[in-house]
């Protein structure tokens, strides 16, 4: 089995040079806390980017509630997740937030990355933020953060 995780994170680095991430390092399959498990804004931005470009799957599963889906291996077993991302409950009136991942380790603290669509069509971005103060914190940071953005963006044009 270890030989199978090891290509699989072999494979994980690799797509992640080929799509410039430049300071991660893929350790561990499920994402949480390890040593040699790192990575940083910007790049899991982009990858979010690229995972959510390539696989509509995933794009169906990070942004829904609830998600369920049978085992391959136990008949009759059912895996069922609750999304911890609350901002999918959240009603902005400048746009929508999608998932991506939330998470929490001992070295990167209470972490989220969402995707943002205005309502007006004009601003599709994803932000990401590490090491918050609080788990709650998060979800107060990213609208805020998202309109910081718009507000600069509309400077610009």
């Amino acid at each position: 089995m270890d030989h199978y995780l090891d290509y699989f994170y072999r494979e994980m680095n690799d797509t992640a040079c080929k799509h410039g991430l430049k300071n991660s390092n893929f350790a561990v399959a499920h994402g949480m806390h390890h040593y040699n498990n790192y990575s940083t804004a910007i790049d899991v931005a982009k990858l979010s980017r690229v995972a959510l470009a390539q696989h509509e799957l995933l794009q169906s599963v990070v942004n829904t509630k609830d998600y369920s889906v049978p085992s391959r291996l136990k008949k009759g077993f059912v895996y069922q997740w609750k999304n911890t991302n609350f901002l999918l409950w959240h009603q902005d009136p400048m746009g929508t937030f999608t998932g991506i991942k939330t998470g929490v380790t001992p070295t990167a603290g209470p972490c989220l990355a969402v995707c943002f669509k205005s309502r007006c069509g004009l601003y599709d971005f994803v932000i990401v933020v590490l090491n918050c103060k609080t788990r709650e914190a998060r979800f107060i940071e990213i609208p805020k953060l998202c309109r910081w953005a718009i507000t600069r963006i509309a400077k610009v044009k």
